[in-house]
């Protein structure tokens, strides 16, 4: 069993409804609710044998108490906030994401105008296998379940906001 960290943006909920969720004892679970002007996230440490056993059932445990999940966050970081995270210097991290330094290093995971981000699962593998980085933190979800995932959230997200005919 392993503990995995990861966060779920959720459509705006009453902050009383949450209240009945994060109250209640779930087993292997620790969940933190965020609340920034109209956003609402759940951040989550969860054991499981398996990172997408770790997804599915937050996502169930939210689902059931009638949140409703718009996708997981990714964890989209800049060079400067991978600095910041490992405890290195930004140039480090800027002569690894080039390979001037340390082979191996993820591609970038997209472009914000003339910024590259990279997704922190990838980065937090890299670095765990590399001892750059504290091997007793949780686990990310890789990239690939937290994409499939998201796929499957935006589906019934989708079929929820879709007007009746």
């Amino acid at each position: 069993m392993s503990i995995f960290s990861f966060s779920l943006d959720c459509k705006w909920v009453d902050p009383a409804a949450v209240e009945t969720l994060l109250g209640g004892e779930i087993p292997n679970m620790v969940i933190v609710a965020h609340y920034v002007d109209t956003e609402f996230s759940l951040a989550a440490e969860v054991t499981a044998a398996s990172a997408a056993e770790a997804a599915e059932t937050f996502r169930t445990v939210v689902s059931s108490a009638g949140i409703v999940a718009r996708r997981f966050d990714l964890g989209l970081m800049s060079v400067t906030e991978i600095a910041l995270e490992l405890g290195v210097a930004r140039e480090t991290v800027r002569l690894w994401t080039t390979g001037a330094r340390r082979e191996g290093f993820p591609p970038r995971y997209a472009s914000l105008g003339p910024s590259r981000v990279w997704a922190w699962s990838e980065v937090h593998q890299w670095a765990r296998t590399r001892n750059t980085n504290r091997p007793d933190e949780p686990c990310t979800i890789p990239l690939h379940i937290l994409e499939k995932a998201n796929g499957e959230l935006a589906e019934v997200f989708n079929s929820l906001s879709a007007p009746s005919r």
